[in-house]
């Protein structure tokens, strides 16, 4: 795909072209999720948290623009240079696209419903078990905070262990999923003798979602390795397909809220 001269090297009004295009798709997709709100102000439904996914995207696609609108100079040999603060660029970029990939991971991926609503109690727990981690005795109401999400924990683990699709996996499985809380999963990965491979990695989610190959390549790898060109980060990209994580928002949502 080209842009003007070419999709490297961009003119300024390619570049300007581009950013009214994403403005309106930011535009768009703020509406969205106002309306969403709007609609579900009283449910209590799980898939409900999604859009607190989407708020999130729609934060680091304000940044974004934020950053895009800012014109601000600096001196560099005397001469006045447009400040662009491109690992920042980069990095939000990267990380809107692990936002992207959970939230179609947990709510959008095209699999039976009770493994998405598992996926999600896990993430749920995960989140929940983070938070214990960082407790502090010295917190306001501290005994009562951890008495609270250890009840979230124990429903959590309870709702997960009600769903056919649960039971009828092997005990070894079943362990694996709640001990780890590992809601990186789908039905092929759990059949992986190695417990390494069970889990899925960023690459594995964000390729699901149908980005193509050689775009992931360029946006997630290369973002990764601070905005260096395809060839200097080609000998990272092994290892950070091993080493990337998603990213995820603290799953608040109450575990005694609906299944279905």
């Amino acid at each position: 795909m080209e842009i003007g001269n070419s999709i490297e090297n961009p003119t300024k009004e390619d570049i300007g072209r581009a950013i009214t295009r994403y403005n309106f798709v930011v535009k768009v997709f703020g509406q969205i999720i106002s309306q969403l709100k709007e609609t579900n102000i009283n449910c209590d439904n799980w898939r409900i948290f999604s859009e607190k996914i989407g708020d999130k995207y729609l934060t680091q696609a304000h940044t974004l623009q934020h950053i895009f609108s800012n014109d601000i100079y600096i001196i560099e040999n005397k001469k006045e240079k447009r400040f662009v603060d491109l690992s920042s660029i980069i990095s939000l970029l990267r990380v809107q696209l692990e936002t992207y990939s959970v939230c179609f991971h947990l709510f959008f991926d095209n699999c039976e419903i009770e493994e998405k609503i598992i996926r999600f109690r896990l993430w749920q727990l995960d989140s929940l078990k983070t938070l214990q981690k960082y407790k502090k005795p010295n917190e306001a109401n501290y005994l009562e905070k951890i008495e609270n999400e250890k009840l979230e924990i124990e429903n959590c683990i309870e709702i997960i262990k009600q769903f056919p699709y649960f039971q009828n996996l092997e005990v070894k499985i079943q362990d694996y999923l709640i001990n780890n809380a590992a809601w990186r999963f789908n039905d092929n990965s759990l059949k992986e003798h190695d417990k390494n491979k069970r889990r899925l990695s960023i690459e594995q989610m964000a390729m699901n979602t149908g980005l193509k190959e050689d775009l992931f390549e360029d946006w997630y790898y290369g973002a990764s390795a601070g905005g260096q060109s395809s060839a200097g980060s080609s000998d990272r990209r092994s290892s950070l397909r091993n080493d990337m994580s998603g990213r995820k928002p603290v799953a608040t949502i109450s575990s005694s809220a609906s299944t279905c």
